[in-house]
C-alpha cells in the first residue's frame, strides 16, 4: 500500500508543478499581448453579442455567441465550452 500511496503522492506533486507553469505562461501571454494578438491566437474571443439562451441538460445555462460584426471576419465561431474560469 505504501507504493500506492507514493504513487499518488508524487503525481500530485508533478501536477502541482504543472499547473503552476500553466498558470505562469498564461500570466506572460495576457500581459505581453495585445487583445488581437491573443484573439488571433485562439486565446481569447472578443466582441461577442447573445444570439441566444436556453436550459440545456442538468438545468444549466446555454448560451449561443456570435461575433458583434460579422464583417470582422468569420460569421460563425467554433463549437466551444467555456466555463468559469476561462
Amino acid at each position: 500500500m505504501t507504493s500506492l500511496t507514493s504513487f499518488v503522492r508524487l503525481n500530485s506533486e508533478l501536477l502541482s508543478l504543472e499547473r503552476a507553469e500553466e498558470l505562469d505562461r498564461s500570466s506572460a501571454l495576457l500581459s505581453g499581448l495585445s487583445p488581437r494578438d491573443l484573439a488571433l491566437r485562439g486565446l481569447c474571443i472578443r466582441a461577442l453579442t447573445l444570439a441566444s439562451r436556453r436550459t440545456g441538460l442538468m438545468g444549466r445555462t446555454v448560451l449561443e455567441l456570435v461575433p458583434a460584426s460579422p464583417s470582422s471576419g468569420k460569421a460563425e465561431l467554433p463549437a466551444n465550452d467555456i466555463g468559469v474560469g476561462n
